[in-house]
Parts: C-alpha cells; sequence; structure tokens
C-alpha cells in the first residue's frame, strides 16, 4: 500500500512534470485528465486511503499543496468513483474513511457556498466590472441552474438571502430570478424586517413585468410589517409605497370595514345594516399607526391617491377614500398644513360628498367630520363657522333620514361630546354641533338612555341665551322627567331637580310658574335622607325668593329645619368650629321660617302654632349655652323688628327662660366663688359672653313688652336676679374683669331708664329691692345707691 509521503511525492512529481504553473481549474483541462490518469494508476482502495490520508494532514503542515491536493482527491471521488455505481468501491471503506470523507466534501462545500454569498453581498465599486463579473454572474448561473431544474443547491438559506440582497443592490431587473427565490423560499414564509428591507430596496429600482408576483410581494409586506415598526420610517418605503398603494385600495372592495358585503349590490342602507366589522384586515392596520408629523411621506402618497380615488362616481370608491381617511391620525392637523390643504378638504371630500345620497357614504362622512372637528388645529382656523355650518347640515339630514343606524351614529357621535355630569354655571358648554339643531337634539330626551337624557339636559343647560325658544325646550325637559312614567325614578328625578331645576328656577330660566313644580320639589327636598348643607341652602333660596309659596309647606319645612339646625350644632360642638366657615348654627333657615310664618297675610292660628313649636324649639336649649343665649336674642329681636305681638303665654314663656338662664350663670359664678382657686387666678368661662347674652336678652324683653303693664314683676324679678349676678361676679373675678363687669353693670341701668321716666318701674322700690338681697357688699352697695 502507497503510504501518504509517498502518495504526496507522487503528486508532487506529477505536479512538477506538468508544470510550476499548474491551476486545477476547469480552464486546464489537459492537465486535470493527465493528473487524473497519473493517480488513477493506483489501485482504487489506495486512492480512497489516499484521500482519507489527505483528510488528515494536519493543518499546520507547511505544504502549501493541501488544498490543491484536496481539489484534486473530489475530483477523483466524483469522476472515478461515486459516478459508476455498478463498480462503486465505498463499501470496501472502514466507517472512519467514510467520515472523514463526508466531512471534506462539507467543509469544502461550506468554504465555497461562503464564498458566493460574499460574492453577491460584497460591495463593488462603480467604475469596474467587478459586480458584473462576480454578483451579476452568479445571479445568471443561478437562474441557468434552476431553469435546468438543478435546483437543490440554489435552495440553500444563505444563498438565497444572498440573491435577495444582491437583488437589492443591482440597477438592472431580474425578473426571472426575482420569480425563482419568492416561489422557492419566501411565498409561504413570513417575511422579516431584514427581508422587507430588501424588498424595500428592490421596489425602488423595479418596474415589474409580472403583477402577480408583485401583489404576492406586496401583500406578505403589508401583512407582516407590524403597524409601530420603525420601517415605516424608512427612506426606502416610499417607493414601495407609491407602487404598491392601489393595491392596498383594491384589497379594500373585499374588507367589510369599508364596504360592507352585505351591501354590495345595494346603493344603499337597509334597516337591519349594521357596520359589524369595526375593524380593518390587518393589511389596513398600520393606517392607525401612522402619524402625519412621522410619516409626511406616506400621508403624501395617500392623499395624492385619495384624489385619484374619489374622480370616480362610484359609492364604493368615495366608502373607500372616507374609511382610508377615518383610520389615520388627524390629530396634528391644521388648514394650514401642506400636506392636507384645505383646499383638499373642501374641493375633495367635503363639498362633493356632502350633497350625496348614499347613506353610506353620509355615515362615514360623518364620521370624518367629527375627527376634524376633535383635531387639534380644527378649533383655531378661520373658516371655524363654515366648517361647524358643514357639521351641522351632516348631522341634520342625518337626523332627517329615515334609517335608523345612521340616526344612532349621529346620536352617538353628539352623545359623545356632551358630558352626562353638569358643567359649572356659567361655563360654555361643549358640542358637536351647534343650538340650530335644537329641534333634533330635544327629541333624544324623549328615546335615550339614562345617561344619555342628562347630556341633552346638559346641551340645553348650557346655552346661555335667555330666550323663548330655550325657555320652551327646558319646559319640554321638565315635562319629560315629571309628568311621565320617569318621574318613578327617584334617582333621577333627585339629580334633575337638585343639580338643573332649582337654578334654571332661581335664575328665572322657565318663567314663573313656579307654583307647578313646586309640589314636586318639596316632596323631594323633604324626602332627601341626607341632611346638609345643600339641603338647607336650597330651601333657604327658596324662601327668599318664593316666600309667599311656601307657607302651605311650613308643617313640614319647620321639622326639617329643626332637624338641619341640631345637625349643624352637633357639627359645631365636634368640629369646635363651623364647616367650611360657614355659621349656619345660627339657625339662619329657622329665622327665614320665623319671617314667614309672622308675615300679616298669615297671622291666623296655624300660624301661631308654627311660631309656638319654632319657640319650644328655641328655648328648649343645647349644650352651648352661648349659642343658646344668641339664638332667643335674634328670635325676641327678629320678631319685635318684625311688630309681632306675642301671646301673654309666649311672654311668660321667654321671661321663665331667661329667669333660669340667669339663675344658672349665677350659680357657676357662686360655685367659683367657694372655691378654694385664688381669686386672681379663677378660669373665665365664657363669662362676659354669658353676662352679655343675658343683658341683650332682658333688652329685648322689656321692648317687647314695652306697650303693656302686665309683665313688669316678672321684669322686676329678672332684673333683680341679674344685678345680684353681676355684683357675685364683680367679686369674684380679676381687675381686668371687674372693670368690665362694672361698666356692664353701669350700662345695663340705662335701659332700664325708660321704665323709670314712665314710672313703670320706680327706681327707689327697684333699689330696695335690690339692697335686700345684698348682703355687706359695702363697696358694691355703694356702687349700685350711687347709680
Amino acid at each position: 500500500m502507497t503510504t501518504t509521503k509517498e502518495f504526496l511525492e507522487r503528486v508532487e512529481q506529477i505536479q512538477t512534470e506538468i508544470g510550476t504553473n499548474f491551476i486545477f481549474s476547469n480552464n486546464n483541462n489537459n492537465n486535470n485528465t493527465r493528473l487524473k490518469i497519473q493517480l488513477s494508476q493506483h489501485p482504487k482502495i489506495d486512492i480512497l486511503k489516499y484521500v482519507y490520508m489527505v483528510c488528515q494532514l494536519n493543518v499546520n503542515n507547511n505544504n502549501n499543496n493541501n488544498n490543491w491536493i484536496r481539489e484534486i482527491c473530489l475530483q477523483l471521488i466524483n469522476d472515478c468513483l461515486l459516478t459508476r455505481s455498478q463498480d462503486c468501491i465505498l463499501d470496501d471503506l472502514t466507517n472512519e474513511t467514510k467520515i472523514a470523507i463526508r466531512s471534506m466534501i462539507l467543509d469544502t462545500f461550506e468554504r465555497n457556498l461562503r464564498l458566493v454569498c460574499l460574492l453577491l453581498v460584497n460591495h463593488y465599486d462603480s467604475g469596474r466590472n467587478d459586480e458584473e463579473i462576480f454578483r451579476i454572474g452568479i445571479i445568471k448561473w443561478f437562474n441557468n441552474r434552476n431553469n435546468n431544474n438543478n435546483n437543490n443547491i440554489c435552495q440553500q438559506q444563505s444563498i438565497i438571502e444572498s440573491l435577495l440582497f444582491a437583488l437589492s443592490k443591482v440597477k438592472q431587473p431580474c425578473h426571472s430570478v426575482l420569480d425563482i427565490i419568492w416561489r422557492l423560499y419566501y411565498k409561504n414564509r413570513s417575511l422579516g424586517e431584514k427581508d422587507i428591507l430588501m424588498f424595500f430596496s428592490i421596489f425602488k429600482h423595479y418596474q415589474f413585468n409580472e403583477q402577480q408576483l408583485k401583489q404576492e410581494i406586496t401583500n406578505n409586506i403589508y401583512n407582516n410589517l407590524l403597524p409601530k415598526s420603525e420601517l415605516w420610517k424608512n427612506k426606502d418605503i416610499k417607493s414601495f409605497f407609491k407602487q404598491t398603494i392601489s393595491i392596498l385600495f383594491q384589497h379594500a372592495y373585499n374588507d367589510d370595514y369599508f364596504i360592507p358585503q352585505q351591501q354590495q349590490d345595494n346603493y344603499n342602507i337597509d334597516q337591519h345594516y349594521y357596520k359589524s366589522n369595526q375593524k380593518p384586515k390587518p393589511i389596513f392596520q398600520f393606517l392607525k399607526s401612522i402619524s402625519l408629523k412621522d410619516h409626511e411621506i406616506l400621508y403624501t402618497i395617500i392623499f395624492e391617491y385619495c384624489q385619484i380615488f374619489l374622480n370616480s362616481t362610484s359609492w364604493k370608491e368615495k366608502l373607500i377614500v372616507l374609511g382610508i381617511l377615518n383610520l389615520l391620525e388627524l390629530k396634528e392637523y391644521t388648514f394650514t398644513n401642506k400636506l392636507l390643504p384645505k383646499q383638499f378638504i373642501l374641493d375633495s371630500i367635503i363639498y362633493p360628498l356632502i350633497d350625496d345620497q348614499n347613506l353610506l357614504v353620509q355615515y362615514e362622512l360623518i364620521i370624518f367630520l367629527v375627527k376634524m372637528a376633535n383635531s387639534k388645529g380644527i378649533r383655531d382656523i378661520g373658516n371655524q363657522s363654515f366648517y361647524q355650518d358643514v357639521i351641522d347640515r351632516a348631522f341634520e339630514k342625518s337626523f332627517k333620514s329615515n334609517h335608523p343606524h345612521l340616526i344612532k351614529q349621529v346620536e352617538s357621535f353628539f352623545f359623545s361630546s356632551i358630558s352626562s355630569y353638569k358643567h359649572p354655571r356659567g361655563s360654555k358648554i361643549d358640542s358637536i354641533v351647534t343650538t340650530k339643531l335644537d329641534p333634533f337634539i330635544i327629541s333624544l330626551i324623549f328615546k335615550s338612555e339614562k345617561e344619555n337624557i342628562f347630556k341633552v339636559i346638559n346641551f340645553f343647560d348650557g346655552i346661555v341665551m335667555i330666550n323663548n325658544n330655550r325657555r320652551k325646550y327646558l319646559n319640554i325637559i321638565i315635562n319629560r322627567i315629571l309628568f311621565t312614567s320617569m318621574c318613578g325614578d327617584k334617582q333621577m328625578v333627585d339629580r334633575f331637580i337638585f343639580s338643573y331645576l332649582l337654578d334654571w328656577i332661581f335664575d328665572g330660566y322657565i318663567g314663573k310658574d313656579v307654583i307647578i313644580y313646586l309640589p314636586f320639589i318639596m316632596k323631594r327636598i323633604i324626602a332627601q335622607r341626607s341632611r346638609d348643607a345643600s339641603i338647607e341652602n336650597t330651601i333657604l333660596r327658596l324662601c327668599k325668593q318664593f316666600p309667599d309659596k311656601l307657607y302651605s309647606y311650613m308643617n313640614r319645612l319647620i321639622p326639617l329645619s329643626i332637624e338641619l339646625h341640631q345637625n349643624n350644632i352637633s357639627e359645631y360642638i365636634f368640629n369646635g368650629q363651623p364647616s367650611k366657615g360657614e355659621h349656619r348654627y345660627d339657625g339662619h333657615l329657622l329665622f327665614c321660617l320665623f319671617t314667614i310664618c309672622s308675615s300679616k297675610k298669615y297671622q291666623k292660628k296655624s300660624s301661631s302654632i308654627h311660631l309656638q313649636i319654632l319657640l319650644d324649639y328655641i328655648l328648649k336649649g343645647t349644650s352651648d349655652d352661648n349659642i343658646q343665649n344668641a339664638l332667643v336674642i335674634r328670635f325676641i329681636s327678629q320678631m319685635n323688628g318684625l311688630g309681632v305681638l306675642f301671646l301673654d303665654n309666649q311672654i311668660i314663656q321667654m321671661i321663665g327662660w331667661i329667669k333660669n338662664g340667669i339663675v344658672n350663670t349665677h350659680q357657676q359664678i357662686l360655685n367659683l366663688k367657694d372655691s378654694t382657686t385664688p381669686a386672681a387666678d379663677t378660669p373665665i368661662f365664657n363669662l362676659d359672653q354669658l353676662v352679655q347674652g343675658h343683658y341683650y336678652l332682658i333688652d329685648q324683653i322689656i321692648i317687647a313688652t314695652t306697650n303693656t303693664y302686665n309683665y313688669l314683676n316678672y321684669i322686676e324679678i329678672i332684673t333683680t336676679i341679674y344685678v345680684e349676678m353681676m355684683l357675685d361676679a364683680i367679686i369674684l373675678n380679676s381687675k381686668t374683669s371687674t372693670q368690665m363687669l362694672v361698666a356692664q353693670l353701669t350700662d345695663f341701668f340705662r335701659i332700664l331708664y325708660p321704665l323709670f321716666d314712665k314710672k313703670e318701674l320706680s327706681i327707689d322700690v327697684f333699689t330696695k329691692k335690690i339692697k335686700s338681697n345684698i348682703i355687706n357688699h359695702n363697696t358694691l352697695e355703694l356702687l349700685l345707691l350711687d347709680k
């Protein structure tokens, strides 16, 4: 058997005989043949072993002919061994030899494959023929191989991808090659971004002869390019998009989103039409993600094609254009935008379509108008009034149609523009339509759901101008809520009354027929479980604006006002101060009711009963003496101011209450007086307020009894015990408090002077009675006698 060394020496000898410039190639057929003949003289089994030995040559072998010898061995295997199946001797080899041969073959193939791919994707200088020789030459070879059905190697992924890259770089179209690699590899695959980017480049310089191929590639790209992919911003997308937008628009004919398929042969929208497919097919999804700001090129191409498409008189083309525009994001739109100019909107869309009789077109036009009305720039344009007129006109036309779905859609757009919650008083209501459509909008209150009814109410509540039409519509709303079956919905009625109706009444929006609605209002006020400030304020406003209308409800309002006042007192005591700075504990509502009951118009038995109920509550007492005194003082003062004559039992009741108050205060003073606490350190327990309160109470009761002598004895009693209380308070308190109390006592005698002057009360008798009740008061007695 020939050794490896001998084999190599033999190969080198052959090489020397052939010549040192020998290159094993297809162009050296004579040399190749001579070498093969020389080597084939060895037994076949030896040749295979030589091949194996060559495979095992150390890569660090200094022999530079290793690669060349490998190529020779490959040729030998191909020509001498494997091509003759009848005497193939592979079976004579060991597995180890077979594996080595396989590895050598595959390694060589891999190196050549990489070389082919490199030649396809390499960058070539434009001034040389390298691209023609290598890239174009390989593409032609690929094409020839596939034409001869020898495509087993050409289907390798790396070759396919490299070929696609090469096609994206060459300037001359190679349609047959593109068709082959599409058919072999890409047709049934989902394109990735890398593939799509290469196809973008191909579309830059290809004018497709085969429309089927163009359509297949286009559909695959649109279906697999993610809507938010950065490739939508790639500079190469312009050529692709411009060439394929017609294909894109053609898909719209079969998309239920653009043209409802049940309407394909029907010009109009039928009674049962419903746009069931609210989303377009995936091929159109990207339209919802591109923006006017970031994708100017795409928008420009779309608008240009829309103008061409709108030249058709068919309703289907109009629907497709409107459907495309309604998918686009137009928030950044302004009438001055060069991409979507004002004239395009007016001349190409609004003017031709506003009078179109096809209701499907009308439906999409409404969507477009609403979309534009909600855009950022549309609100600031100079032609706002014209655009608003167009919207009103489109809505009016839809309202007048007899097609429920179209009417429902415009209602939906109207309701989406109005909040169901009351806007701040005086603020302008923001609606998609104007008051020109009032007759249509008011009709919605008879067929809408609860929340939408309040949106209609909000719409009319926001009309600032007071006119007969507004009053008419407000009265329609009132009658709908209060005088139909809806009045059974207590929650809805309450919301309407307290959020809207009362304001309309107080502001004079609905005329002077308040008496009609007052029973509903009072019924709901009294039925409220929540006794809070809003209820109290509502009753107060009614008392002030309509006192003559409330007397008949006094038997319910007085208990309610008492309950509200009790809540206010409890809140004040719990918090230590009035909530939100409102002195609601002062009984303002109570005194409003006093005033109504005291009116000369109602001087009858029922009025006296109401006054007595109020008086009983006021004199009943609270846990805060100062608040109690303030209420009684205000009550007597208000009655005096109104000229109300108290009944005898009421006068006696009030004097008795005043006496008890003075006695209680005096007892507190005496308790402190007997205490071991030094007088100078005695805490002041609101003594000044209590003493002053008793002072004003006596003052008001004297005024209330000025015209009668029946109560002098009672007045003498309370004035006497008042002075005695004051004297003990002076003894108890510090110098500062003493000065205040002495001044208070001195001033007290001034309110008695009118009685002394009229001889209704003898000063001597009064002084004597005081002295008889004072023991060892020394200086204080002299102070009193000096007075």
